[in-house]
């Protein structure tokens, strides 16, 4: 399961994707590559790849809604990460929809910071 993290990092990070990535689109992906039915294994397994991925260099944050310009949290500690997310995620009580919870930003670029 670790080669198949690093795998998708590594295409998300040689730029095979938009210049950001949703929570969404991370967790659709785990759901279908793994074929996860149950929540909590999904939510367990986003995390693992989400604290990979910010190990890898990504950068988590939000499009601002006045400019849409995507900003960085100051705060980029994978636990810090995990802990918003899994906040948010209990908060809306489903799996996150487009746009929702966090972003991830490239490695490599540089991003305001919010």
């Amino acid at each position: 399961m670790k080669e198949a993290f690093e795998s998708k990092i590594a295409a998300y990070a040689k730029g095979d994707i938009d210049d950001q990535v949703s929570l969404f689109q991370i967790v659709d992906c785990i759901e279908r590559a793994f074929n996860v039915s149950d929540e909590a294994q999904l939510r367990k397994l986003t995390d693992d790849f989400i604290k990979s991925a910010l190990s890898a260099g990504f950068k988590a944050g939000e499009f601002s809604k006045e400019d849409y310009v995507f900003r960085v949290f100051d705060d980029q500690t994978p636990e810090r990460i995990s802990s918003l997310i899994a906040k948010e995620w209990d908060a809306i009580g489903r799996k996150p929809t487009l746009g929702e919870i966090v972003w991830f930003g490239l490695p490599g670029y540089e991003y305001p910071v919010k």
